[in-house]
């Protein structure tokens, strides 16, 4: 997360310069924008999706530029649910950022649901590890 927080991610806009990316241009079929930092997490259509069925199974937070690459939310929340949405935003990012990475690296196709059914089995894992451990986590705010 640190370099999404430093806004070092290596999307396109950032290493244009490489000789290796011959477009800046967002690699999801359809979407004709600049691949940003911001574009990736927020404004792409694939993301807009995740961010949209995240909220069908519960996750209430408004996603904002500062809440995904910060942690800084505009809802007023406790600590503890504070930190339950963080980490939840952090494998949401995780998951955008690797099944992008896998479009661009192998030249696939993987779509929002995909990407989204990848959040939920990680969700599902993470809930399992902390019952195991007995961490009190929120996972009621959530329909897994």
């Amino acid at each position: 997360m640190w370099l999404v927080s430093v806004r070092r991610l290596a999307v396109r806009a950032v290493v244009k310069w490489s000789c290796f990316v011959k477009t800046v241009k967002c690699p999801i079929l359809n979407c004709e924008e600049d691949e940003s930092v911001e574009h990736l997490l927020v404004d792409c259509q694939r993301s807009q999706y995740v961010w949209g069925k995240m909220t069908q199974i519960g996750f209430k937070v408004n996603i904002t530029y500062k809440a995904a690459m910060y942690g800084v939310f505009e809802d007023r929340m406790s600590a503890m649910d504070q930190d339950f949405y963080w980490s939840v935003v952090c494998t949401v990012v995780n998951k955008l950022w690797n099944t992008r990475c896998a479009m661009v690296i192998k030249q696939e196709s993987i779509s929002g649901e995909m990407v989204f059914k990848q959040v939920q089995t990680e969700l599902k894992r993470q809930r399992t590890l902390d019952s195991r451990e007995k961490r009190m986590r929120p996972w009621h705010l959530l329909t897994l």
